[in-house]
């Protein structure tokens, strides 16, 4: 084979060896984020003194309502069309000065 290909071949195989070392990390970042996130609920329930049965109840209280509540970030509300005697006058109604 030329050296070009050769090259090339070796090329393939070490950015192969880097994705997998890189998906590796991140496998690792997220059992740690997630393993932060955990230690963070169990401190903000502890600090409630609240029973764990009333904080069961109140979780499940909250997955119901977000299931029912609309998110207004992830869903705005449509803005009004505009009327079409603006769209037609560019804006000005009849008499107005643009």
């Amino acid at each position: 084979m030329t050296q070009k290909i050769e090259k090339i071949k070796n090329e393939v195989i070490k950015t192969r060896q880097k994705i997998t070392e890189l998906q590796q990390r991140v496998e690792e970042l997220d059992k740690q984020r997630i393993e932060l996130e955990n230690i963070e609920i169990i401190q903000l329930c502890r600090s409630a003194d609240v029973p764990l049965t009333d904080i069961a109840g109140i979780l499940r209280s909250c997955r119901d309502a977000a299931a029912v509540t609309p998110d207004p970030v992830a869903h705005p509300p449509a803005s009004p069309a505009p009327a079409a005697s603006a769209i037609y006058s560019g804006g000005a109604s009849e008499g107005e000065e643009v």
